[in-house]
């Protein structure tokens, strides 16, 4: 009896030892499905944050070369203004330069014309006053004659003389 009960302990032991190991194997292979999914779930989720990084890189990108476009069309822009002003001040510069050289040449006739009127005027005063500021003598005074041609608008002229010429 005793070594029945002997093989029956060592027959329980057994099949104990073998439920132990199945039911180790059960939570292996449980604990490796786990793994499994995990790391599944983890590529996927790594995959997922990848492409989104990707996306979001593209966006970027785009946007960037976009603005950098705009950039470049604005810099552009803003040149050819710029040139534009130059050239416009370059025409104003030379429309000055040619009004204040005319200017200069109508302020010339003008002045040789007051010299002209200031001198025959001083000469119609001499003659005028005659010997008295002279100490008796009287001066003969030249008076300059010019004629200027005048034209009445049905043709043929007719030429007149003044004392000035104005």
């Amino acid at each position: 009896m005793q070594l029945a009960g002997q093989q029956a302990q060592i027959n329980a032991a057994k099949m104990q030892a073998q439920a132990d190991y199945g039911r180790q194997l059960y939570e292996d292979d449980w604990r490796m499905r786990q793994f499994d999914y995990q790391q599944g779930r983890d590529a996927a989720a790594d995959k997922r944050a990848q492409e989104e990084f990707d996306y979001r890189k593209l966006i970027d990108t785009r946007n960037f070369d976009y603005q950098r476009g705009r950039d470049d069309i604005g810099d552009s822009r803003y040149g050819q203004e710029w040139n534009y002003r130059l050239g416009r001040d370059s025409v104003d510069d030379g429309r000055y330069d040619a009004q204040v050289a005319y200017q200069r040449a109508r302020d010339a006739i003008m002045d040789a014309r007051y010299d002209r009127e200031w001198a025959w005027q001083t000469k119609k005063d001499n003659a005028s006053r005659g010997g008295s500021t002279g100490g008796g003598k009287k001066k003969k005074i030249d008076k300059e004659i010019i004629y200027i041609p005048f034209y009445s608008g049905g043709g043929g002229g007719s030429t007149r003389g003044g004392g000035a010429g104005f």
